[in-house]
């Protein structure tokens, strides 16, 4: 079932699972829960599945271990995320742009120093999946930049 599992300093735990145990898994503890949160309804998952907005099921924290989708695992804003939930941090406001914000796209600041915290608790996730993929990305985006400045000056 479990595909990778990265040790922190205070031992708790990243894992890395393929979609068909990730799903399973997403299941089974959705049976836990005493109400179903608001973004794991039908009509939030919909919505989701139409525009790609919103909050689908790529992480999720239980106990003292983070379960991590597997093409995921390179997310810092996700795993800064769930490591918030271990160090006891609930999700904000959906109108909160913060990276406990439940929707991804919403989280825009860092106000609790969740990404260095992570990267500090997890390095051995944070140098294999973590960085190389904040690289390309940063990459991507510098390329973006000079694109656009060529074309502003001509």
């Amino acid at each position: 079932m479990t595909m990778e599992v990265f040790q922190g300093h205070d031992g708790s735990q990243v894992v890395i699972l393929q979609d068909e145990p990730f799903n399973a898994l997403i299941e089974e503890y959705r049976l836990t829960l005493d109400k179903e949160p608001w973004y794991l309804d039908d009509s939030a998952q919909d919505i989701y599945r139409a525009t790609g907005l919103g909050y689908y099921p790529n992480g999720v924290t239980i106990n003292r271990t983070v379960y991590v989708r597997a093409r995921y695992k390179g997310d810092l804003e996700l795993i800064a995320h769930e490591y918030g939930h271990i160090l006891g941090h609930d999700h904000t406001d959906v109108l909160e742009p913060t990276l406990m914000n439940p929707i991804h796209q919403m989280r825009l600041s860092d106000p609790h120093n969740l990404k260095e915290l992570a990267e500090q608790n997890y390095p051995e996730l944070f140098r294999k999946y973590v960085l190389p993929s904040e690289a390309s990305r940063n990459m991507v985006i510098a390329g973006m930049i000079a694109v656009l400045a060529l074309a502003w000056y001509r």
